[in-house]
């Protein structure tokens, strides 16, 4: 079954959403995204990816632990956009906000 908003609640959604994304970006625009121990992984793994050199960790090694979708959009963007991995990690989460919101 298909919910249809009005057009009051769509603007709702959309200025949720919006509030959502601009505190995402408020959040991390001082120091940057909280990178984890995963998020090394990642970010290495999708820069040795846009290189054209495979899903390589920071060590050299081949990315095999985790799933490797995320580093590959990542990387992708990267080799497409030639921004750097942490910048673009900032701009996909908070896109991905944005499918999250309902």
């Amino acid at each position: 079954m298909r919910i249809r908003l009005s057009g009051l609640e769509w603007l709702f959604s959309l200025g949720t959403a919006l509030v959502g994304i601009s505190r995402v970006w408020a959040a991390t625009s001082k120091y940057g995204a909280g990178v984890s121990s995963d998020s090394i992984f990642y970010l290495a793994s999708a820069g040795s990816f846009a290189q054209g050199k495979g899903l390589l960790d920071h060590e050299g090694f081949p990315y095999i632990l985790w799933r490797p979708l995320y580093p590959v959009l990542l990387g992708g963007l990267q080799w497409v956009t030639g921004l750097p991995a942490l910048a673009l990690d900032r701009l996909l989460n908070a896109a991905f906000s944005l499918l999250y919101h309902r």
